[in-house]
């Protein structure tokens, strides 16, 4: 056998032996996509859970916020009720003529609706907050596998330095 001949056999040899290696190489790459996938699903997943949750405590939010709002309003309904029953049966007319006991029941009437107010306003506040972060867990990104995902480049060096290598053996052996 010639050494061109040997040559060529060895090249061959070579070129199956990356070629064999390449397969690995696309196989363990394509299990590391698979998994990165995989996790970025899970993330996807884990995102919209906690955005979720957030959502749903905004919910609550408002609602207790609205419920102490109103035990506020109930409250002031019944002392209104209770300060008119005192002040008729000491005697005291709602409509004398210089009205203070009427200015007192509207000032606090007025005090008991700034409280509701507020109590409103907070829940609202806290429900706007817990949404912002039910958007914020939305718009997390999540680490997508690319297409070049780990060691790509080197795999990619190795297929073309196997299909180099084919091209000897084809130039060597004039096929």
């Amino acid at each position: 056998m010639s050494a061109a001949a040997l040559t060529a056999i060895g090249t061959g040899m070579g070129a199956l032996s990356t070629g064999a290696g390449l397969i690995e190489s696309f196989t363990g790459a394509e299990t590391q996509t698979t998994a990165a996938e995989r996790q970025a699903e899970y993330q996807r997943r884990m995102n919209e859970y906690n955005a979720q949750v957030a959502e749903n405590k905004a919910i609550r939010a408002e609602r207790e916020a609205d419920r102490r709002a109103g035990e506020i309003e109930r409250r002031a309904e019944r002392d209104k009720g209770a300060a008119r029953t005192r002040l008729a049966t000491s005697g005291v007319s709602l409509l004398a003529p210089d009205d203070s006991p009427m200015d007192l029941m509207t000032q606090a009437a007025a005090q008991a609706a700034d409280k509701a107010d507020l109590e409103r306003r907070k829940g609202d506040r806290e429900a706007w907050e817990l949404r912002s972060r039910a958007g914020l867990h939305r718009a997390k990104p999540v680490d997508e596998p690319s297409s070049s995902g780990p060691g790509a480049s080197s795999l990619f060096k190795r297929a073309g330095s196997m299909f180099s290598d084919l091209g000897d053996i084809y130039t060597t052996w004039n096929l």
